[in-house]
């Protein structure tokens, strides 16, 4: 039986590149919507005074969470801080590393 995997990531979006950002979610948000049936959520919200994003994604396993197309336009105008979350994560699971060049990403985690 497959897991939930739960993510969450944080982004810094890069100085000048908001509009380009904007442009990325929703072409993402499109290509999810017609092409990822199985993801369960998949939410981007963009603080309105902040260079900041937050990600959240719901998916039923960790092959539904394989690096959607058009995830590098994202990568261009926003540098991820932090991802987090909870699940069976699989080899192609995104994940990034921190300042310290420690590889953050999801953890292994039987929910319910």
């Amino acid at each position: 039986m497959s897991e939930l995997l739960v993510a969450i990531d944080r982004s810094t979006i890069r100085e000048g590149r908001r509009g380009e950002l904007e442009a990325a979610i929703g072409y993402l948000a499109d290509f999810v919507r017609r092409n990822e049936p199985r993801v369960i959520a998949y939410s981007v919200y963009l603080e309105e005074h902040r260079p900041e994003m937050t990600v959240l994604q719901v998916h039923p396993d960790s092959a539904s969470m394989e690096p959607q197309k058009g995830f590098a336009r994202l990568q261009e105008a926003a540098e991820v801080e932090a991802l987090d979350g909870q699940g069976s994560a699989g080899p192609q699971t995104p994940s990034t590393e921190d300042r310290e060049g420690q590889t953050k990403g999801i953890q292994p985690c039987r929910l319910g």
